[in-house]
């Protein structure tokens, strides 16, 4: 016979379980009609394996069932194709596969998880035989019923959901085939082990202090991995700078000069692309070029950037962010040490130095009056302390007639200054490249807008600053304003 509570084989006439301590029940007490209760004597059950196994089991088999999933996880982080935004799609696959196959495939190759085999237990059919593949694959899938862990409070002895469904049970591994045949499945049933809801409500609260763990784990896992990444990220960077710098040189020979590099159609796409990224307006390098020398960097992992130019022969390390500068030994040191990234758009053809990654508003197709053209309004702005940094792209659909381009010029200027409260300080008509330009510095209220108009034949852009007088800086505007590049011409 065996102990009701712990299943542990006993020796006959037993009292009490040389194990657990239980005493042995040799008889239940039973209600007859009309009569006096009576002692009436019952054998002892054979019984399945016992709650604190079956728990044991599941605390135990909960953190080897991830060791799959995070040898997983780690590969595909490490792998060159991962894509950061779609890491939760990873993680919730992956531990949903390597939660089903650890159970599918223990139990029904050896009868035994690893939790199993340090109890001592294993999964049986209701014969005592090794059950086959079909209720194994029934049984793992039982496991995903919404609360099938609370089945254990309501199925009497602990059986689960599970265990039922599938018609397997979690036996002492020293069960016989003739022993689980003798099991009597009502009267166990029946019993309530006097100690399985307290038991069962640890359980729950252990496996929620389990998922954090594990939690914690992936986050230590994760934090090495992106280490790992960056560095893998530097290699990538100083390759594609040093063979930026054989492009250079070959631009160098065939144009007589660097004037016009960062601007070039195939140079460019090739700096664009690297590192991969799923929106190409947000690019991670920084090109400037002039006559007789150009500059190109990208950012190190751990602050910084890697730089090259036409005085070096590989990528060097610099501190401050290259802005600006066409050379790596003269970089960008503004009074508010702004941290300079050299924004592309693709879309609107410009590039341009901004304090910080801007914000977007796009207005598309807005009419213009007594035609039907129509022109695209985009506002881009960065905005750093109490200083913003602002570039509207107007792009028409249709050319512009810009045989007087300094009138066209004027009107737009006059939209600024057509307010009550603003005031011209300045405006001088200039050259950006072979575009027209109109400079100008406006007070509204008390602040200033200082700026510049340059028209092409189908777009006209405006690029400025909103500021405080106390808050201006001459270098940083100077900065701003001359990194602002057309990157296509209409024809």
């Amino acid at each position: 016979m065996y102990c009701q509570k712990c299943a542990n084989l006993l020796l006959d006439n037993a009292k009490s379980c040389d194990k657990c301590g239980t005493q042995v029940m040799v008889g239940i007490v039973t209600e007859a009609s009309g009569s006096a209760p009576a002692q009436t004597s019952v054998p002892n059950l054979i019984l399945p394996a016992s709650i604190l196994r079956r728990l044991s089991n599941l605390f135990i088999d909960r953190f080897a069932s991830y060791i799959p999933f995070l040898i997983y996880l780690g590969y595909i982080v490490y792998s060159p194709g991962f894509v950061k935004s779609e890491y939760h799609s990873y993680f919730y696959y992956g531990a949903l596969i390597s939660y089903f196959g650890y159970y599918l495939i223990c139990e029904s190759i050896w009868q035994q998880t690893l939790g199993k085999v340090i109890t001592k237990t294993k999964v049986v059919d209701r014969n005592g035989n090794k059950p086959d593949f079909l209720r194994i694959l029934g049984r793992s899938f039982a496991r995903y019923i919404p609360f099938e862990p609370f089945s254990y409070l309501f199925n009497g002895y602990p059986v689960g959901w599970h265990d039922s469904l599938s018609k397997t049970l979690v036996v002492p591994v020293h069960l016989t085939p003739e022993d689980v045949q003798k099991m009597n499945f009502e009267e166990i049933k029946k019993l309530k082990s006097n100690n399985a809801f307290p038991v069962i409500i640890i359980g729950v609260f252990g496996i929620l202090i389990a998922i954090a763990v594990i939690g914690v784990l992936s986050s230590v896992v994760l934090v090495s991995l992106s280490s790992a990444r960056g560095k893998a990220l530097d290699a990538t960077y100083k390759v594609n700078l040093a063979n930026f710098m054989t492009q250079a040189e070959q631009y160098n020979v065939s144009h007589g000069s660097y004037s016009g590099l960062c601007k070039d159609k195939d140079v460019l796409l090739s700096l664009v692309y690297f590192p991969k990224s799923s929106d190409i307006n947000k690019p991670k390098f920084t090109c400037n070029d002039s006559e007789k020398e150009y500059a190109a960097s990208a950012p190190k992992k751990d602050g910084g950037e890697w730089c090259i130019d036409n005085k070096k022969s590989q990528p060097a390390k610099i501190e401050k962010v290259l802005g600006a500068s066409t050379s790596c030994s003269e970089v960008l040191t503004s009074a508010n040490n702004l941290s300079w990234l050299t924004y592309y758009s693709i879309n609107d053809g410009f590039s341009v130095l901004f304090p910080g990654q801007p914000l977007l508003d796009s207005k598309d197709n807005l009419p213009i009056t007594n035609t039907s053209a129509t022109y695209n309004l985009h506002s881009y702005t960065s905005v750093d302390k109490n200083v913003s940094f602002l570039v509207n792209t107007f792009i028409y659909s249709e050319n512009l007639n810009i045989t007087d381009p300094d009138k066209i010029l004027g009107q737009y200027l006059k939209s600024v200054t057509n307010s009550k409260d603003s005031k011209l300080i300045s405006s001088n008509y200039t050259y950006q490249d072979s575009n027209r330009a109109l400079d100008f510095s406006v007070q509204i209220a008390d602040e200033i807008v200082k700026g510049r108009y340059i028209l092409t034949s189908k777009s006209i852009y405006l690029v400025m600053m909103d500021y405080f007088p106390e808050d201006y800086n001459q270098k940083i505007y100077d900065d701003y304003i001359n990194s602002f590049k057309i990157l296509k011409h209409e024809s």
